[in-house]
């Protein structure tokens, strides 16, 4: 029976529920393709916006064409007319046999809860307070026109809940106090929050709030606002009164007394005549003296409580209004918090420990006083008070020992467990010391807000108050800004509160951002205490940022260096602005506020400031390095143990009187005295700097300072080399181990570029004749690249920031657009570098890189594998049952026997009971292709990141033929691409496969008759299995190269893939690989199981490694320790060795093919092949048996059918268990139908 090729679907939107359905006829096959289920429908209907194909930019498409708009994808379900649910995953060809979707009567619903479809509402009582507070729902969708809350209302006494005449003293409040009046649409109700769920239902307020036991009328001096509604409290006998007076308006104001009194007070508009006269001055008399009037008997409630200011997100909220328990922890728990966590430290080096240590060997002690930030470690015992932090606000080189106050908001439903807030700082306490450290004042209280979001959600979050605060309240917005910022607000909302957060976002946001505006604390921490606690930390000031350069290594999670946001705990902004949320700080006039970084005196009680240190550089987060040296006149001279600089003595004096003061009150000075010991603080006079040496001198910093500046003090020949073995044969170092470290430092082959580079030295030795003379570094440390990773999310068009209707740019891939016309106006700006980006594809590629994996597993330096060099004495076949040890490992043996030689390795003295050479060959290409499994996939990955996205357009090379010789020559862009849609990210999954038992292998080394024991080693462990994941916006591809070793011996056939220009490398015939695709995954069972990712393109710290072509030792280290990271263990220097020298060769392949640009001959299609064991072939169907078999099974069947002996619903569901019957079973009904022929 021919199936049609069209499918009927109807729409049923939750916001129209009183309206029909809308239904539509889809096409299933169009342009050589076919839709198979309804995933596939609804990947039709949301087509990527870089597709070129006619048909899909013309045909019906939901998403595309707004009959469904694409944000609402993930509340879009599938179901019967009876309501059953459907899977996406379900075939249309059975649904339609089973009669759904042949015509519009029968189409399947497509359901879009695009609105909330019921209201909340509870009723309250004025004059009956202690009356139950009931709670109410309403559906929306019941057929009733719901559009604003007087529609409500009058459903409410329509449906009899309400008597008739309470009709006109009921009113709508939120929770919060906010009025809602009778023509506010419910939509925009429902979109801020407000009766969405049971705990956010809004008020139905009965009676009025006049509830007071006197009035007090007052004369008529005060003129204020209208209220139409009191005046029936007026007694009887002061209505003719107010008759008599006859004046042309009367304003009544009602207010509140601290007492249960209500104050009308009665402002007279007096109509004067032309003489000036008061014709009702003589009426007034009455009321000249305070008059108290009983009011009526039945209003003597309690005085309600004074109405708070509404809640809105475009203003600062008040810190009153939040609904979170707030918890003090005051100093004494800091401190007791701080001696738990030096108890607790492991007894080794932990890595803080091993950070503050590296820190001595490092640039940072050297530099100028406040040119850097400085963290510094003297001498003695780990402890706080033994380290010390230059402070932003004014310079002065302060301990960590420093307490402060803890002020954590949290839900309330915390505190009736009882759990105590002392965990929540004790997670993050290094951080919260460091950051503390960082400030004179403004941190002696530090606020904590709980919640408990996820990662993904505590981004969104991020991202929202960066928004909010960018665009604050006094400041003039776009509406298109406001609508952007309610959008994210209402998504975030109902997002939380479908996955029920506690406490709800409306408090997190009221709560934080009135801490924000009320407080103005320098950093504010967002916690959350999921299975694994994490926190976000906000700065309000770019200044208050932590430097990169000093905290780039920083461990916030794990003891690698490298540790990103995989595994982080706390979000610590190691690489500065560039991942740093800061949330500006504005005044009344909506300005920014600003932060003036001063130099003071470092003895605590004195106030003299050294003027203004924001000069040059401050944009770049540098400040200048003159006022750190002061004049040339000014030197250093040794005397006392707190030896100074002496200067003039006219500028010895100390801070006086008649010094300028700054806005803060503290002495502005030009001069001062730097410490000649340390010259890292700076004092006002010889007397400060005496008082503060009891402090000062337990910091004896590292002597690396001193290092640093007489090295560039000797140098003044301009002659690096020299100077520096001179420097080293005269340098004050004692040790041997110093003289290694200073060595390390001054060497220009050892020297990081950035390192160099950024070093600047004072002004007065900057001068030829005075200082270092022209000294540039290296030129091989300029060539400096920069990767760049591609767009991972679809944000806003980069032409006019809207953020809606997002496509790529079909032909790079690299700019967003909202629609045609944005990218037609950007054009001129974008058709140079997206006209030189030329995009490769992935399913077509993927071979170099099997080819890569293979030559790695062939490099010679790679140790060979034991079983290769041991003879093979037992037949480890697949078709035999795998032994278990006592131990319970259950794997398929092999036994080894005496060694052979090496060239005999492989042949059949290796293994001689093999069945055929085919076999024998099997065996050891799966023994060989053992091990090294991270080593290999990592050095892949970083070498395709270091050549393929370093590679960018440079107009200035345009009309230039000079032959590209390297790497650096490339003008054009090449990027990585796979089903037209672009590669955002790729890196190595951590997991376990699929594999049997007996597709391991054990290896046991035959040990002599005098011995007692057996010498046993596991083989590769599918539970500890890598491969590389390739994402694009839309789905992701898996390339493993590792599965041959289980006997998932799948190949494709090398030739075409040997890279020409390197004659080094062997020519290999099979390459062991599975690229998982599209349709791959969808006709195979899932063998991957994922534990873990690693993100290799869109890592920071490997991205910094590869700017240049050559590893240095940091750069080795950082590699290491990720490698460390992904296999989840240390590792051996062998391991290292082969990682760094695997990187480079796959690098250098890459580097020829580009150039070459070898990737164009390679085949469209890889030939891809499986290599049988003996007998396999026979066993497995070809796929024309496959089709021959469904036929005999569907025909089996339908003869039932015709018989009566099934039914017709009993047919399809035999049919459609062929599809999901495993493969075991096919083949064993294969094998029964060819026994019984």
């Amino acid at each position: 029976m021919t199936q049609s090729s069209e499918f009927w679907l109807a729409y049923h939107f939750a916001s129209r529920g009183n309206l029909s359905p809308t239904t539509q006829l889809i096409e299933l096959e169009f342009g050589g393709q076919k839709l198979h289920d309804l995933e596939d429908i609804l990947d039709y209907a949301a087509t990527h916006s870089d597709s070129d194909h006619p048909l899909l930019r013309t045909d019906i498409q939901v998403f595309r064409q707004g009959y469904v708009e694409a944000r609402f994808r993930s509340v879009s379900t599938w179901a019967r007319r009876d309501g059953t649910p459907v899977h996406p995953s379900d075939s249309v060809e059975e649904l339609k046999k089973q009669g759904v979707g042949n015509c519009a009567d029968t189409a399947l619903w497509l359901l879009v809860e695009d609105f909330p479809t019921t209201l909340w509402f509870t009723y309250h009582y004025i004059h009956s307070p202690e009356a139950k507070v009931s709670t109410q729902r309403v559906r929306l969708n019941q057929g009733i026109k719901f559009e604003h809350i007087g529609n409500l209302t009058n459903y409410v006494f329509s449906q009899g809940y309400l008597p008739g005449h309470y009709r006109p003293l009921v009113h709508w409040e939120t929770q919060c106090g906010k009025k809602l009046g009778e023509d506010a649409h419910i939509d925009v109700v429902l979109a801020d929050g407000f009766g969405v769920t049971e705990g956010k239902a809004i008020k139905l307020i009965m009676g009025t709030s006049s509830t007071l036991t006197t009035i007090t009328i007052t004369s008529y001096v005060s003129l204020t606002i209208i209220i139409t509604t009191i005046s029936f409290l007026l007694p009887a006998r002061l209505q003719p009164l107010l008759s008599q007076l006859r004046v042309p308006q009367v304003t009544i104001t009602v207010t509140f007394a601290p007492s249960k009194y209500l104050v009308i007070r009665i402002g007279l508009r007096l109509a004067k005549s032309r003489r000036g006269t008061d014709p009702v001055s003589p009426l007034l008399s009455p009321l000249n003296s305070t008059t108290t009037i009983a009011a009526y008997p039945h209003h003597t409630d309690a005085m309600p409580r004074p109405k708070r200011r509404p809640y809105n997100i475009f203003t600062p909220p008040s810190l009153s209004s939040s609904e979170l328990i707030c918890t003090t922890l005051d100093h004494d728990s800091t401190d007791m918090l701080i001696d738990k966590w030096l108890e607790h430290r492991s007894p080794g080096h932990d890595a803080y420990h091993d950070w503050f240590r590296d820190l001595r060997t490092r640039k940072h002690a050297a530099q100028n006083p406040n040119k850097k930030q400085i963290i510094a470690w003297n001498k003695g015992e780990f402890v706080p008070e033994n380290v010390f932090c230059r402070t932003v606000d004014t310079g002065r080189l302060i301990p960590l020992d420093r307490t402060w106050t803890t002020y954590v908001y949290h839900h309330k439903t915390m505190s009736e467990r009882k759990l105590s807030m002392m965990p929540v700082v004790f997670t993050m306490l290094p951080e919260l010391m460091l950051l503390r450290g960082m400030h004179d004042g403004g941190c002696d209280d530090i606020y904590i807000v709980v919640t408990d979001l996820k990662r993904q959600e505590m981004d969104d979050v991020t991202a929202y108050f960066e928004l909010v605060t960018e665009y604050s309240v006094s400041r003039s917005r776009r509406n298109s800004i406001e609508q952007q910022i309610q959008h994210e607000y209402m998504r975030l909302k109902h997002t939380l509160e479908k996955q029920r957060r506690t406490p709800c976002f409306p408090q997190i946001d009221l709560t934080f951002r009135a801490i924000l505006f009320e407080k103005r604390p320098r950093f504010l921490v967002l916690f959350s205490h999921q299975t694994t606690s994490y926190s976000q930390i906000f700065f309000t000031h770019r200044d208050y940022v932590p430097d990169p350069d000093i905290f780039f290594d920083y461990p916030t999670g794990c003891p690698n260096p490298c540790c990103t946001e995989e595994c982080e705990m706390i979000r610590f902004p190691r690489r500065g602005l560039e991942n740093a949320s800061i949330l500006p700080l504005v005044n009344s006039k909506g300005r920014r506020r600003k932060f003036r970084r001063k130099e003071m005196c470092n003895w605590i009680d004195c106030d003299v400031s050294f003027g203004e240190l924001v000069t040059e550089g401050y944009m770049d987060g540098e400040c200048s390095m003159s006022s750190v040296y002061g004049s040339e006149e000014s030197g250093s001279v040794e005397g006392s143990e707190g030896s100074s600089s002496a200067a003039s003595d006219e500028r010895s004096d100390h801070c006086g009187n008649d010094e300028p003061r700054d806005e803060e009150g503290s002495v502005k000075v030009t001069y001062g005295h730097i410490c000649g010991k340390c010259r890292l603080v700076r004092y006002c006079s010889q007397e400060h700097q005496f008082a503060d040496w009891p402090e000062h001198k337990r910091e004896a910093l590292c002597f690396m300072c001193m290092l640093y500046f007489a090295f560039f003090l000797f140098c003044k020949s301009g002659d690096f080399v020299n100077s520096k073995m001179n420097f080293l044969a005269k340098s004050p170092t004692r040790t041997q181990k110093s003289r290694d470290l200073l060595f390390m430092i001054i060497d220009p082959q050892r020297i990081i570029p950035t390192t160099f580079t950024t070093f600047k030295l004072a002004p007065q030795f900057q001068d030829t004749d005075k200082g270092l003379g022209n000294m540039n570094p290296p030129s091989h440390l300029n060539a400096s690249r920069t990767v760049y990773p591609p767009i991972q999310k679809l944000d806003k068009c980069c032409r006019c920031d809207n953020k809606t209707g997002l496509r790529l740019c079909s032909s790079c891939g690299e700019q967003i657009y909202c629609s045609p016309e944005c990218q037609k106006e950007d054009w001129n700006s974008h058709k140079h570098q997206c006209k030189q980006t030329e995009r490769i594809d992935l399913g077509k590629i993927w071979p170099f890189l099997a080819y890569q994996a293979e030559a790695c597993r062939l490099d010679p330096n790679r140790p060979q594998h034991p079983a290769t060099l041991h003879k093979i004495l037992n037949k480890p076949i697949p078709n035999v049952s795998a032994q278990t040890l006592p131990n319970g490992v259950s794997t398929n043996f092999v036994l080894l026997g005496d060694p052979i030689p090496l060239e005999k390795v492989g042949s059949s003295e290796w293994w001689p009971s093999a069945i055929s050479e085919k076999m024998r060959r099997k065996l050891f290409m799966r023994i060989v292709r053992e091990g090294h499994v991270v080593p290999i996939l990592l050095s892949i990955c970083v070498a395709l990141m270091a050549e393929m996205y370093t590679t960018t357009y440079n107009p200035e090379m345009d009309g230039k033929n000079d032959p590209p010789d390297d790497q650096f020559s490339h003008n054009k862009r090449f990027r990585l691409q796979c089903e037209r849609n672009a590669i955002v990210d790729f890196g190595i999954c951590k997991g376990a496969a699929e594999v049997k038992d007996l597709d391991t292998f054990g290896y046991i080394l035959d040990p002599p008759d005098d011995f007692a024991y057996i010498d046993f080693f596991r083989g590769q462990d599918p539970k500890d299995h890598y491969w590389i994941y390739f994402k694009t916006l839309r789905e992701e591809f898996i390339l493993d190269t590792c599965m041959f070793t289980f006997n998932m011996a799948m190949i494709v056939y090398g030739f075409a893939y040997w890279p020409h220009h390197f004659a080094s490398f062997p020519q290999l015939p099979e390459l062991a690989g599975i690229f998982i695709s599209r349709e791959f995954r969808k006709t195979t069972p899932t063998m991957h199981y994922e534990k873990q990712r690693f993100s290799v393109l869109q890592n920071k710290a490997l991205q910094s490694i590869v700017r240049t072509p050559e590893f240095s030792e940091l750069d080795i280290k950082i590699f290491v320790a990720f490698m460390e990271r992904v296999a989840g263990r240390k590792t051996n220097e062998l391991e290292q060795d082969l990682l760094v020298s695997w990187t480079m060769t796959n690098r250098r392949m890459w580097i020829s093919n580009l150039i070459n640009r070898e990737f164009l001959n390679y085949p469209d299609v890889p030939p891809i092949g499986i290599i049988y064991d003996p007998g396999e072939e026979d066993k497995h169907p070809t796929p024309r048996e496959v089709e021959a078999d469904a036929m005999r099974y569907i025909k089996k069947w339908s003869r039932r059918a015709k018989k009566g002996e099934i039914t017709s619903a009993q047919l399809m569901e035999a049919i459609a268990r062929w599809d999901m019957m495993p493969p075991e079973e096919k083949l064993a009904w294969h094998k029964g139908h060819k026994k019984r022929s």
